[in-house]
């Protein structure tokens, strides 16, 4: 089971807390973890971690828009310049 130590990798004990989170969970549930994070406000990360009691998936949330992008305008070759910066425009 999962157990805090600062002396240990923080990559390894993060992927240790979510096996052992996974072990936990009902058949029929899931847990969502999203993070969004920032380098120098240069480049920026989004993605979230689905974890089941059978499987655990990350979702790159830049892949993910792009993806809804081409189902909401029907056409499967969209594509777009992303550097990280730009504006949001509610509809």
């Amino acid at each position: 089971m999962y157990e805090y130590d600062t002396d240990d990798d923080d990559d390894y004990e993060y992927s240790s807390f979510i096996a052992d989170l996974s072990e936990i969970l009902p058949d029929d549930e899931a847990i969502v973890i999203s993070e969004i994070g920032n380098d120098k406000l240069q480049y920026f990360v989004a993605y979230a971690v689905v974890v089941t009691k059978y499987e655990i998936r990350t979702v790159d949330l830049f892949n993910a828009s792009v993806q809804e992008a081409e189902e909401m305008l029907c056409d499967a070759m969209y594509a777009t310049d992303f550097y990280g910066c730009g504006e949001v425009v509610a509809l």
